[in-house]
């Protein structure tokens, strides 16, 4: 005995979605309320999964930033971290003002580039608390890096290169290496347009002015250190050391206190 799953007004419904050639008609992706083409492809999901170790690293990097800048310019900066944002490789190109200080640089072993950039005002800066004038002219941003001001930021880029492998000592060895220098970001093609972008902002100020430094890592290049980087925060497990408690009794005990 057969049992019928569908009556006659059902198969004759569904039949009539049916083209001559037995394919489906295809679905406006335009229409409110119908059907939406959607790219597995994308990097959408990507972009929005957190790093906490590399938010530590560059947390870390901020203040080795600090001292770096210091002994070097004699000034003491102020350095505010951005939180670390992910984007397109097109939308950071669009965002740079041109001229801008951008250095390629190789972070061995990993398979890839990166970017450092310093915004022109940032690089005036620089200069102004290495030789000296009072402060940064009002448009100095808007002229062309001069051939002392790329040496000067080249020496301080290779300095930064050094502390930036330090802040990674917890997640992995690495060797950046300065490869080349650009005043116009056209000329870099680190990565396509559609490609994310992970950037880590700090604003800069030394008093006399300051301006914005760049980490732009592509989530391609850290993709071998993905586990790492997205695991928590490990928690210092180590117990308390007990060899500072019988100085510091002793010292309060031999503390003179005046009451009246």
């Amino acid at each position: 005995m057969t049992q019928e799953f569908l009556s006659r007004d059902e198969v004759d419904a569904l039949m009539q979605g049916v083209g001559d050639d037995g394919a489906a008609p295809a679905a406006d992706a335009g229409a409110p309320g119908r059907l939406r083409a959607v790219n597995l492809a994308t990097q959408e999901r990507a972009s929005r999964v957190r790093m906490p170790a590399l938010d530590l690293v560059h947390e870390r990097f901020a203040e080795l930033l600090r001292t770096t800048l210091y002994g070097e310019l004699r000034r003491v900066p102020t350095i505010t971290a951005v939180p670390l944002r992910a984007q397109t490789y097109g939308e950071l190109m669009s965002e740079l003002a041109t001229p801008v200080h951008v250095t390629v640089v190789d972070m061995k072993p990993l398979g890839g580039h990166a970017l450092v950039t310093i915004d022109a005002s940032l690089v005036g800066v620089f200069v102004d608390a290495m030789f000296g004038g009072g402060s940064v002219k009002p448009g100095a941003e808007n002229r062309s890096f001069t051939a002392t001001e790329e040496r000067l930021v080249d020496r301080i880029v290779v300095m930064l290169l050094a502390a930036y492998a330090k802040s990674w000592h917890d997640v992995a060895v690495l060797t950046p290496e300065r490869v080349r220098t650009e005043t116009q970001p056209r000329f870099v093609q680190l990565a396509d347009a559609d490609d994310i972008i992970h950037c880590a902002r700090f604003s800069i100020d030394i008093g006399t002015g300051g301006g914005a430094l760049q980490v732009c890592l592509p989530r391609t290049l850290l993709a071998p250190l993905r586990d790492r980087l997205q695991a928590p925060a490990r928690e210092d497990t180590r117990a308390p050391g007990a060899d500072w408690r019988a100085p510091l009794a002793d010292g309060v005990q031999a503390v003179e206190v005046e009451v009246t």
